[in-house]
């Protein structure tokens, strides 16, 4: 984030749980699940909960569970050849 210049309007997080977890998801603007290899990831269903507008890609069961939702940017993943 920092080559991007992003650091000032995006934070990155890890592994919250219980009450800390709940207290950081209703704080969320938007939650971004940048994952490539999830079939069917509960943080999402989590984030859904609380109603965020979620980010992530079209893979697995994502776009299945993304579908009813309007809140829903998902992007299908293109693997560029090098």
């Amino acid at each position: 984030m920092e080559e991007t210049g992003l650091t000032d309007v995006m934070q990155a997080h890890s592994f919250k749980y219980g009450e800390e977890k709940e207290s950081f998801l209703n704080k969320a603007d938007v939650f971004v699940l940048p994952t490539h290899d999830e079939c069917f990831p509960f943080t999402l269903l989590e984030a859904m909960e609380q109603e965020l507008p979620y980010i992530t890609y079209a893979q697995g069961g994502i776009p299945d569970i993304a579908e009813e939702r309007k809140q829903t940017l998902a992007f299908h993943l293109i693997r560029r050849k090098h």
